[in-house]
């Protein structure tokens, strides 16, 4: 493989190039791309830590919610829960111990579920101080 490494230039004069114009043109489309990859891995790396940052952690009532569900007994709370005797007669089939914490589940789900529905309204600053000025003038 004999290469000829001279080139004509636009005005017709010819220039050699030498071989190790070659080599170092080579070695530097070699550096471009080994840091094009690692610029690509960084970005990845940094893409995933992101994702991580971004899953929630479950509250206590979530994982209450979740242990019932596995247990079978997603009808003693929520919407299902409506049957009392139904759940009466269930947990009368369970020991002291395993009963109390039943309950328990059932009443910290109830209690965030609670928390979760109630629509909490701020008053309007404007109407706290008008019932400020109001009572002001009356007196």
């Amino acid at each position: 493989m004999n290469h000829d490494h001279s080139k004509k230039t636009p005005d017709g004069a010819s220039f050699d190039r030498s071989a190790s114009q070659d080599s170092l043109d080579e070695l530097s489309m070699d550096d471009y791309w080994k840091e094009l990859e690692n610029i690509h891995e960084t970005r990845g790396n940094n893409h995933e830590e992101r994702v991580a940052l971004v899953v929630k952690e479950p509250d206590e009532g979530e994982l209450e919610e979740e242990w019932l569900k596995e247990a079978g007994l997603s009808n003693l709370f929520g919407e299902s829960s409506g049957d009392s005797l139904e759940s009466v007669v269930f947990l009368s089939t369970l020991t002291r111990t395993q009963k109390a914490a039943v309950e328990k589940r059932v009443e910290t789900v109830t209690q965030t579920m609670r928390k979760k529905n109630k629509q909490h309204q701020i008053p309007d600053v404007r109407d706290i101080f008008r019932l400020q000025n109001d009572s002001k003038g009356k007196v």
